[in-house]
């Protein structure tokens, strides 16, 4: 499923961030924010020596210089002032300091010197250049838009346009800062994070603790009791108090010892209170505010969004795996529901991009010169779910666990792998590879369909039986309706349910779907709180009957630190799921898309695992142009 794909995932990290404090008191310096190179240049007007800074949100300088009378590159640091001011006093002991002003255009000149009859000139300008162009991106799957609160949100669409106080890294995919620069485990039940000072919303309002404490306050209920927040019943499990002794520091206290907490604030997206307030959740949801790179410009709900570079965005140097400033001046997400017409829109250049992209059609995109396929595996590991828990007239076959058993050993998922998909496909379980408690040698059911006819005939469905399947009918999967014939040579017929999104949300939170559900766990290093929502039987996700080993369990995982005793716990906890064949195990997939890269450029090297929208697309140096009449 194309946009589950695209779910943010819950991965763990340690106190992280960039930890340097901000001195400003002056309004006003992200004006001057950016990424600055020159040369230094002696009173002949001959290059002596090169300086590469950055300037912060809060005017903070951080760099290096180095002038060929030095031994080596010196570190350099200031701020500057709200007229773009600067001194940069360097410590090899002889006084040396630069002073410089960053002009209009971003133009930096100023001095060195040494000694009154040894001294010159500095120069330069930043390298950041300004966004441009626009990049059409399609999709057949349906854009969900929607309050970035709410159950129903995509977070795909909202990690790029709303923001969280962290987010998953995707170089090294531990936590990496965001809104939050750094957070500490205070003591088992306390967590408190730190915020970078200066961050903007899209309207030009300040981020504070307050915003962050009303998002999970809003979140949670507290002002509407009937608002379905994202996970609503999880953090209200889980949180007992929220405090913002100021306006740049945020404390959590939770209910009991939460060793997976982290993954609830890389989730939840932060709303401005104040405009929220003012215009009321419904107006809201048309045109959300965020401060990530990129904001809402237009909306046509079932034909495109198009989003554009926010120009203030607060991250001017971004860390290996992170997302910067944007450098596309807009980007519109199309909904092509076909993907012939979207393959056949990008070949006659109306498009310049496509996502989620089927096995079978990469190779007709390969062979064309102008079109790069990018592939990287998905963030989600996918599973069916199996209501084993709801009873009904006639019974409810999935509650006999031959029958779960069955449904497990008709399906022969290595010839799926390499008929249907791409063949860099590979099954898994609840835990994958590289997650606390992952147990290589877990088995997984074989395919076994004259085992899987014997246990429904012990079963007492010896002449099959049908099954509810409920699925979003808007997105395109090449595996479904291999899938149920795999079930049907068995004896078991499928009967298709297609919902939106949206219902099949509310189905499973409300336990009120029957039969089966495909679905999808995130791939974070910590799984915890994907166990959460499946493991326990109040779990939002949780579709079996009450096993109280696998609530010990979890329970004990929940509260354990030590990550060597919790991988343990973790394991156990998986293989029961296993054995008491909760779901169906299917794959760990990989997302597929393609850019026209005789116009565009991408950078791989520094988001290896992003996927679209990236801020690190640009045009290429000879196609830069500031309109697009493609719309």
């Amino acid at each position: 499923m194309v946009v589950l794909y695209l779910l943010s995932i819950f991965l763990i990290g340690c106190s992280s961030g960039d930890d340097r404090e901000s001195i400003s008191k002056d309004e006003g310096l992200e004006k001057y924010a950016g990424h600055y190179k020159g040369v230094f240049l002696n009173n002949k007007n001959e290059k002596v020596g090169t300086w590469d800074f950055v300037v912060d949100i809060q005017g903070n300088i951080t760099g290096s210089a180095y002038h060929q009378e030095w031994d080596e590159k010196k570190d350099v640091s200031n701020i500057i002032n709200s007229a773009g001011e600067f001194t940069l006093p360097i410590d090899i002991g002889d006084g040396f300091t630069i002073q410089g002003k960053i002009g209009s255009l971003k133009k930096v000149t100023g001095t060195w010197k040494k000694s009154i009859d040894h001294a010159g000139s500095m120069r330069g300008e930043t390298t950041d250049l300004p966004p441009e162009g626009t990049l059409i991106l399609a999709m057949t799957g349906e854009i969900r838009y929607s309050d970035p609160n709410r159950e129903s949100a995509s977070l795909f669409f909202h990690g790029g346009v709303s923001g969280s106080l962290i987010r998953r890294n995707t170089f090294h995919g531990r936590y990496s800062r965001n809104l939050a620069k750094s957070w500490e485990l205070v003591n088992s039940t306390t967590w408190k994070f730190t915020l970078q000072k200066g961050v903007k919303f899209h309207n030009g309002q300040t981020v504070t603790s307050t915003d962050v404490k009303y998002s999970f306050d809003r979140t949670m209920g507290k002002f509407d009791p009937r608002f379905r927040g994202f996970r609503r019943a999880t953090l209200r499990r889980q949180i007992a108090a929220i405090e913002i002794p100021d306006e740049y520091t945020i404390i959590f206290k939770t209910k009991s010892p939460d060793a997976s907490f982290l993954g609830i604030p890389q989730l939840l997206q932060i709303v401005p209170k104040a405009y929220v307030e003012k215009v009321g959740d419904q107006e809201f949801a048309k045109k959300t505010i965020g401060f990530e790179p990129w904001k809402v410009k237009e909306i046509k709900v079932g034909e495109y969004i198009e989003i554009e570079a926010f120009e203030h965005y607060w991250n001017i140097d971004p860390h290996p795996g992170e997302m910067g400033r944007a450098k596309i001046k807009s980007i519109i997400i199309r909904t092509l529901p076909k993907q012939a017409t979207m393959l056949a829109a990008l070949k006659a250049g109306e498009i310049d991009s496509i996502m989620g992209v089927r096995a079978d059609m990469l190779k007709e995109l390969r062979v064309l010169n102008n079109i790069t396929v990018y592939q990287s595996p998905s963030p989600l590991q996918g599973f069916m779910i199996m209501n084993c828990r709801s009873r009904s007239d006639p019974p409810n076959p999935l509650l006999d666990i031959r029958v779960r058993l069955a449904l497990n050993y008709a399906l022969d998922w290595d010839a799926i792998i390499q008929n249907f998909l791409t063949g860099k496909e590979y099954r898994t379980t609840l835990i994958d590879k590289d997650q606390i408690g992952y147990a290589p040698n877990t088995q997984t059911y074989p395919y076994d369909p004259e085992k899987a006819k014997i246990l429904l005939a012990e079963a007492g469905y010896a002449n099959g039986f049908t099954v509810p399947y409920h699925y979003v009918g808007t997105e395109h999967s090449p595996t479904r309706e291999v899938i149920w014939d795999y079930w049907l040579k068995v004896g078991i017929k499928v009967e298709p349910q297609a919902h939106t999104f949206p219902v099949v949300v509310r189905g499973v939170y409300s336990k009120s779907f029957l039969g089966l559900v495909p679905w999808a766990s995130g791939t974070s290093r910590d799984p915890g709180n994907w166990l959460r929502v499946m493991v326990p039987y109040d779990g939002e996700h949780a579709l079996h009957a009450r096993h109280k080993k696998a609530e010990e369990l979890f329970n004990k995982q929940s509260t354990e630190f030590d990550e060597k005793k919790r991988a343990e716990l973790i394991k156990q906890l998986n293989e029961i799921v296993l054995r008491e064949v909760w779901l169906i195990p299917t794959l760990r997939g990989v997302f597929n898309w393609a850019l026209n890269t005789e116009k565009w450029t991408i950078d791989t090297t520094k988001e290896p695992l992003a996927t679209l929208p990236s801020t690190w697309i640009s045009l290429k140096k000879g196609d830069r142009v500031l309109n697009d009449s493609r719309q």
